[in-house]
């Protein structure tokens, strides 16, 4: 289909290129995509590779999509992103904080590990609201933001447009790190799904030697922690609130 339809779009004179993939979910992509990536007429065009975030998958499954992206030149999308799919069938736990910590905790390994050029936030849809309607006493309605709407925050408000992900990671199981890098700019989110700690970056010295540290938790909501300065070793020190994200930027 793929072969065909793209020889007749190209003999009317129109540029229209396949997304290959589109899979709803990011497991075992090889065993899936094996056909058309074998066949150099479909191949031919191609214009992106593209998944679904659903339910997360294996470190090695997340490499595996960017090894097949490079391999192609292709630019990797993930198409719908987000933790669960049956979760409208339980709104309630889109408002709770362990919904959106899993979330994150998804997106910090898909991003470090199959580095898309982009996330269409499934989520954002009306059965997935980022913001919950309260009932004040006096019959007065207003919206609140959900918690997960202040951890996306991290990543769409203080992610600088055009960087590109940067090589990043932890040594330990329950702290998760993304890095993104454009010319002097330098942002990495880092996500404790543990007991508060402290936690020690390396490998800045070449960037800031400001950062300003934004934090989400179930008490803060993407605020202004205060600026830190590294060593001149190029390290930087910063104690990592319990159940948190914390972003570090040199942005101003």
């Amino acid at each position: 289909m793929t072969r065909r339809l793209g020889a007749k779009f190209r003999a009317a004179g129109l540029r229209t290129r396949f997304v290959i993939g589109d899979t709803a979910t990011p497991r075992d992509a090889g065993e899936y995509l094996g056909p058309t990536l074998s066949d150099r007429r479909a191949m031919r065009y191609a214009g992106a590779l593209a998944f679904h975030s659903w339910g997360g998958a294996s470190d090695q499954d997340y490499e595996q999509w960017r090894q097949i992206a490079g391999r192609f030149g292709l630019r990797l999308m993930v198409t719908e992103g987000g933790l669960n799919p049956d979760a409208w069938r339980t709104p309630w736990v889109l408002e709770s904080f362990w919904y959106a910590l899993r979330q994150m905790e998804l997106y910090q390994d898909m991003i470090r590990l199959s580095a898309p050029c982009s996330i269409l936030e499934w989520e954002l849809s009306g059965d997935y609201p980022l913001g919950v309607i309260r009932k004040a006493p006096d019959g007065s309605t207003a919206v609140a933001p959900t918690y997960r709407f202040h951890l996306l925050r991290h990543y769409a408000n203080l992610t600088p447009k055009g960087s590109r992900i940067a090589t990043c990671k932890s040594d330990r199981s329950t702290v998760r790190a993304t890095a993104f890098l454009k010319g002097n700019t330098c942002v990495i989110h880092v996500l404790n799904s543990g007991a508060s700690c402290m936690a020690v970056v390396t490998g800045l010295k070449r960037y800031g030697p400001r950062f300003a540290a934004f934090v989400t938790s179930q008490e803060s909501a993407c605020d202004h922690r205060g600026d830190l300065v590294r060593g001149r070793d190029g390290t930087l020190r910063i104690e990592l609130p319990a159940r948190s994200m914390t972003t570090l930027t040199t942005a101003k």
